[in-house]
Parts: C-alpha cells; sequence; structure tokens
C-alpha cells in the first residue's frame, strides 16, 4: 500500500494514530498521503519548519500525550491558534477527524467553516476522503486565491448589486493576456457597470444628485457645480476623483470598437498585445469598490452633503383607461404605480423612453420631498 503514487501531502495530527491504518490505507488509495504526529507541539514545529511542503492538516479534537503541558492537554483551541498564523502564510484546509465529539459539541463550538469529521462511521470516512482533494483544489483555484489575496475589495462588491460577479471575471482577465478582441471590450463594459452600480447607488442613498451626464460626476466630486448642485462635503480624495474621470473616459471607449470613438482604446490594446492598460483601470475600480464602502460607514446619513434642489416636471395626475390606473405628469408622461404617489404630487422626469403610445413611458423619476426615486 506504501508504494501508491500521492498527490496530496497532509500533516496529521492524532496521539493514537497507529492504532488507525485502515485510515491511512485508505488515504493512499486516494492519492492522499498522511504524515503523522503524535502531538501537537511536533505537528506545529514540522508545519513552521516545511509550510509549503504540506497541502492539508489533520487534528484530532482531543491528543492527550502532551499531558504535562496544561495549555496543550485537550485543547484542540490551543492548536487551531497555533495553526491559523500558518493558514494565513500558506493557504490550507485544515480537518477535524475525531471520535470524542458529538454533534452537539460541533454545533456549540465551531461554526460552519470548520470540517469536522466523526470517526468509526464509514459514511463520514468517506466524505472526508472526499473533501480533502476537493477542499486542497478549491482553495488553490485561481478563484479562490483571487477572492483572499483582495478579500476587502470583495467585502465591499457585497454592498454593489452584481458586483462581485463583474470583479471576478475582471481579475481573471488580469491573470491572462490571452483573450479575444470582443472578449477584452466585454472585460472594459464590466468594469464600466461597476462604476455605474456605484455611482447609481450613491444617487440613490442621496450621497449625490441625479446630474444630466454621468460623466460629470467627477466635477460635481471637484466641488464644481453642476446642473444647480454643489458638494458641500468632501467625499472623495482628489486623487480618486482624477482616476474616476481616467476609468469613466477609458471604459466608455474600451467597451467599443468603431473609428468616431476619440480615444480610440481597442486600437491601442492591440498596437501593445497586452493588457497593462486594462490592468490599470482595474485597479482603480477596485479602490472605487475601497472608496463606496468607507464612504456609508463614516456617513450613514447622507443629510446635507450637497446643495440644490430639482426642479419639478409637473404634477402628477391619476387617470383611469379601463381596468388601469395610470400616473400622468403634464400629460407626457406615464409613471408605473411605486405606491406613494397621489394626484397633485410635483415629479421630476429623470429619464424616460420615448415614442410610447400614448405617454413616453418613464423609466427613472424623483419625487420631490421625500426623493422617492423609481426605476
Amino acid at each position: 500500500m506504501n508504494d501508491l503514487e500521492t498527490k496530496y501531502n497532509v500533516l496529521w495530527i492524532d496521539d493514537q494514530w497507529k492504532d488507525q491504518s485502515d485510515f491511512i490505507n485508505a488515504c493512499l488509495v486516494h492519492q492522499i498521503g498522511i504524515t503523522p504526529f503524535d502531538t501537537i507541539s511536533k505537528g506545529v514545529a514540522e508545519l513552521r519548519t516545511n509550510l509549503a511542503k504540506w497541502d492539508a492538516v489533520i487534528l484530532d479534537a482531543h491528543v492527550n500525550k502532551e499531558e504535562n503541558d496544561a495549555a496543550v492537554k485537550n485543547n484542540l483551541n490551543y492548536a487551531l491558534r497555533e495553526i491559523s498564523p500558518l493558514q494565513e502564510k500558506h493557504r490550507f484546509p485544515c480537518f477535524i477527524y475525531t471520535g470524542q465529539l458529538n454533534r452537539e459539541e460541533v454545533d456549540k463550538n465551531y461554526d460552519e467553516s470548520f470540517n469536522v469529521y466523526f470517526k468509526g462511521d464509514i459514511r463520514e470516512l468517506k466524505r472526508i476522503l472526499h473533501d480533502i482533494p476537493a477542499k486542497i483544489k478549491e482553495i488553490n483555484s485561481p478563484e479562490f486565491v483571487l477572492r483572499n489575496k483582495y478579500s476587502k475589495v470583495f467585502k465591499a462588491t457585497k454592498l454593489i448589486p452584481n458586483a462581485e460577479e463583474l470583479l471576478l471575471d475582471g481579475l481573471r482577465f488580469e491573470l491572462s493576456d490571452h483573450e479575444s478582441e470582443e472578449e477584452i471590450q466585454d472585460d472594459f463594459n464590466a468594469l464600466r457597470k461597476i462604476c455605474e452600480k456605484i455611482i447609481y447607488k450613491c444617487q440613490r442613498d442621496e450621497y449625490i444628485p441625479y446630474l444630466n451626464s454621468l460623466n460629470s460626476v467627477p466635477d460635481f466630486l471637484s466641488f464644481k457645480e453642476i446642473d444647480g448642485f454643489k458638494l458641500s462635503v468632501q467625499l472623495m480624495h482628489p486623487t480618486l476623483v482624477q482616476s474616476l474621470r481616467y476609468v469613466l473616459s477609458i471604459t466608455q471607449d474600451g467597451s467599443h470598437d468603431r473609428e468616431d470613438l476619440s480615444l480610440q482604446v481597442m486600437d491601442y490594446v492591440r498596437s501593445r498585445q497586452n493588457n497593462n492598460l486594462y490592468k490599470s483601470v482595474l485597479f482603480v475600480v477596485m479602490d472605487l469598490l475601497l472608496w463606496y464602502r468607507e464612504l456609508i460607514e463614516k456617513h450613514p446619513d447622507p443629510a446635507n452633503i450637497w446643495i440644490g434642489e430639482y426642479e419639478a416636471e409637473g404634477c402628477v395626475s391619476v387617470e383611469k383607461y379601463g381596468d388601469k390606473t395610470l400616473y400622468i405628469v403634464d400629460g407626457k408622461y406615464s409613471l408605473e404605480s411605486n405606491g406613494k404617489l397621489v394626484e397633485g404630487d410635483e415629479v421630476v422626469i429623470l429619464s424616460s423612453i420615448p415614442n410610447s403610445h400614448p405617454f413616453e413611458r418613464v423609466d427613472r423619476f424623483v419625487k420631490k420631498g421625500n426623493y422617492v426615486i423609481k426605476k
């Protein structure tokens, strides 16, 4: 059995490992090479000495061998505290394989991030034999590496709809220089979408007003008066404001490949034959995600951040068309009901879809007074 080829090197800390030859042999059949240690101190010392060698660690819940050491005796938490800093240096999964815990203890003391398995149960044995290689592959996958390398940024993406997958797609491209021109355009477009989603989220939450042009947002953040609105409190560092301006201009051109575009981004990318320009935009977008998270933490109440008022487009009238109730503004716009509109409300039409009959259908509007946004 010991002559079998192994793919995975697993360090095992269990003072009774000599009584578990069946487990060792079963691991070998699955190409999992097990190296046992009968004390926590020996196992941790080996990890520290040859950290890069080990793909995973298995721990018994109670290692009784070092009974003269009060800090170690029967203390799984001690072992985990010793191993945790090493996991930060070199990614590896940690499995608890024990016969001395019950499921109630596990539920009480360990969260779902722990991989806990019980000895003496053939189903548990099959589960750990499956999970060891699966977890090792997962933890070394490009997606896992990226999510952990940029964990703070990915935490910030949770605040922006669909930003997590858009960013992950962008980072995958950052690892490769071999995408087609169509895929490169899609990746620039994905970064553009993240920027747009951040800006729209700021507008919906009233950190900034709705402006006539997305490209005017950097000017507004630079304390310039735009569309009658002006910033009162600095929200973004001038360096990042300038970077946002750069990203918006590059991604606007980079999302297309036409001769009438001013910057001709795709022509430049073709001539350079690398994705360095894309990388520069990608990392600015990552900083914008971190900025948004810091913004809402620093300013939980967006009141008084900017001055200016929307000018009302007109008053709402409520009209019946058969079984339908329509909310009409100045006989021109049709609003979808948001449950809050009443006859006489003043609203601002921010965007609409023309050529609809008999009224243009509104895509987004603001209700004066409480700024109800309808998309």
